[in-house]
């Protein structure tokens, strides 16, 4: 069935909904990166602190306008989050990737350590390995909250997305 609505296009009907949440977490993913790793740069290159603790400054400077750009913009969740179903998955999914991407910057602050190279080189390097666990797993992370986080089993469809009217899933 074809959605052919001023906003629907030639898309199907089932996908525009699925569409839209996966360019929202898109763009909520790269504000949260974007916090996540200024903070990181700060804390380790300009305050001088080492990648485990500048890693856990930018893991929770990113995951708190991760948590609300996602659970209120992208799959329009208000009111109270339900602790089982939502916080703790959600928990589990971004602590998972901060304690990657700790470690990466981690073992990229070891193999820095030995390069004859500039402080702003060394900084971007571990940078740089600090942010690749959250692209690697960034479409993992989109299923995850799409099928477990912020799924609700009665409104959605196992293969077809949401089939949610308007309105259902505030």
């Amino acid at each position: 069935m074809l959605d052919r609505s001023e906003e629907g296009g030639d898309l199907p009907a089932w996908r525009r909904p699925l569409a839209l949440r996966l360019a929202k977490f898109t763009a909520a993913s790269a504000v949260a990166a974007a916090v996540s790793e200024i903070a990181f740069i700060l804390v380790y290159g300009a305050l001088g602190a080492g990648p485990r603790v500048a890693g856990v400054v930018a893991f929770l400077a990113g995951a708190i306008p991760n948590w609300g750009l996602n659970r209120r913009w992208t799959w329009r969740r208000r009111g109270r989050p339900r602790l089982s179903r939502e916080v703790l998955p959600y928990v589990a999914v971004v602590i998972s990737t901060a304690v990657a991407a700790t470690a990466l910057g981690g073992v990229a602050d070891g193999w820095v350590r030995g390069l004859e190279a500039s402080r702003s080189l060394q900084v971007a390097l571990v940078a740089i390995a600090y942010l690749l666990p959250y692209g690697g797993v960034f479409l993992l992370k989109f299923v995850l909250f799409e099928r477990v986080v912020f799924s609700d089993q009665p409104l959605r469809s196992p293969t077809a997305g949401s089939r949610a009217r308007p309105g259902e899933r505030g």
